[in-house]
């Protein structure tokens, strides 16, 4: 499984010019270093909502319900946002923005005071400061493997095996990191946060000026970003994406478990 995956991709990667290398080993790090940070915090993140909970994981269930609804309706326009504005300067400074947008997180939920304003750090993260910029990351992508599909799975998948195992060693590190310090994890995290937009504004930008687009406008993305005409196509393109549609639907619905409550 993994290893036939990583020789496949090293096989394929004799074809890599020295720039597409880099792309996609830019990529690969950049996703390991997206899990890490994440399971790094969590110790630090989890210590921090119960504490701020009173022990209560239903609040922290409603909290975190709040901030998922609106950044969910956020990401609705931001990313056709994020994608036509990358589209136009580039895709860099928007990629960075995301990147380093999560320290508002990390920070605003090490500094916050009750629960309502861990929602707000959560919201100006994800929801505001982001703007949709993971399909920025993919674009970034498509623009040098995107003719290659081909290559472009393989060594999607290649990374894929090593985002995973960040995914698994990250919250051990975290644990660890919190018997250390309960808030060590938020500090780490911030930091990677910073060092992953270096990273990306030091890159090459994988989409030329010649090759750019102008912006079309707000009013033009806000119709583009309309979910109904989106749900329409499931519903109407066969059996297949209807049947599709509605257990994605159920998944989206039920995915979470129901809170637990502590007693202290």
């Amino acid at each position: 499984g993994a290893r036939r995956v990583e020789r496949l991709a090293v096989e394929m990667s004799d074809v890599l010019t020295q720039q597409e290398r880099g792309v996609m080993w830019q990529h690969r790090i950049l996703n390991v270093a997206w899990e890490l940070k994440f399971g790094m915090s969590s110790a630090s993140l989890m210590l921090k909502l119960l504490d701020l909970s009173g022990n209560d994981t239903a609040v922290i269930a409603q909290a975190n319900s709040v901030h998922w609804a609106v950044n969910g309706f956020l990401q609705l326009f931001g990313t056709p946002l994020a994608g036509a504005l990358s589209d136009s300067i580039g895709r860099k400074p928007l990629w960075a923005l995301g990147r380093c947008s999560k320290l508002i997180w990390f920070l605003g939920s090490y500094r916050a005071t009750s629960m309502n304003a861990y929602i707000v750090a959560c919201i100006l993260a994800w929801g505001v400061g982001d703007l949709g910029t993971l399909s920025v990351q993919e674009a970034a992508w498509a623009d040098v493997f995107g003719n290659r599909p081909e290559l472009s799975a393989r060594l999607k998948a290649s990374n894929q095996v090593w985002t995973g195992i960040a995914g698994l060693v990250g919250p051990v590190i975290g644990a660890q990191l919190s018997l250390l310090s309960p808030t060590i994890g938020f500090f780490v995290s911030s930091t990677m946060c910073i060092v992953e937009a270096a990273m990306v504004m030091a890159s090459r930008e994988s989409l030329p000026k010649e090759e750019r687009k102008p912006f079309a406008g707000v009013v033009a993305l806000i119709k583009k970003a309309n979910p109904f005409a989106s749900i329409g196509l499931l519903f109407t393109n066969g059996p297949g994406l209807r049947s599709l549609g509605i257990s994605a639907g159920f998944l989206r619905a039920v995915r979470n478990p129901p809170p637990i409550r502590l007693v202290s």
